[in-house]
């Protein structure tokens, strides 16, 4: 007679979601929120990767936010942006519309020098996605120090990773709004402001 060998039961690994509610970043007023649903079923790996994200984010509009009022109110730099084409600093207009002033040269110059930044200065890891980046044990942590200065109480160190995460947070949804105002009246946020043309959904004579 033939006898059935019995299959052997398959090995299985139950990965559990990974709980982000302790996270940094899960404070007042909305504590932890996450009306997507993204840590639902996520790993640590994922949390990671979206919480280096988020902070390089963050970080790249805090520099944008000040670099929507900076020229309104501190001026200009003198000289010339482009002297091959007669461009001058001072003739290059506050908000979007310098996007199409400046030359395309002059943005690839640009992009060409943050990525040096990025990856030779900071060494960034956390290119190329999944499967590719690397994130190390604390993700947005270049070793760089806070200013220059290597924080050692634990407790003024959590406090002002906090205060970075949420500044990067409100910098998100602020230039978000700027650059959203600017395309609606071709104003940039100073303009509107001296110009009393608070809301842009109206003639342009304010609220």
């Amino acid at each position: 007679s033939v006898r059935r060998q019995r299959a052997a039961p398959r090995s299985q690994t139950v990965v559990c979601a990974y709980d982000a509610s302790k996270e940094l970043g899960a404070c007042d007023p909305l504590l932890f929120w996450d009306p997507i649903g993204f840590c639902e079923a996520g790993t640590k790996e994922d949390f990671d990767r979206r919480r280096a994200v988020e902070l390089k984010h963050g970080r790249v509009c805090m520099v944008a936010a000040l670099g929507m009022i900076w020229p309104d109110l501190f001026g200009k730099f003198d000289g010339y942006l482009s002297p091959s084409a007669g461009l001058k600093f001072a003739d290059v207009p506050s908000g979007l519309a310098a996007i199409q002033a400046v030359p395309v040269q002059g943005w690839l110059q640009v992009l060409v020098l943050a990525a040096v930044i990025e990856t030779q200065l900071f060494k960034d890891q956390s290119f190329g996605g999944f499967g590719f980046a690397k994130y190390g044990k604390e993700p947005g942590n270049f070793g760089t120090g806070y200013w220059g200065r290597k924080i050692k109480d634990p407790a003024e160190r959590k406090n002002k990773l906090l205060v970075e995460l949420n500044n990067g947070r409100l910098a998100m949804i602020s230039v978000t709004a700027m650059l959203v105002q600017n395309g609606l009246t071709g104003q940039s946020t100073i303009e509107q402001l001296t110009s009393g043309h608070i809301s842009p959904f109206n003639d342009g004579q304010g609220l």
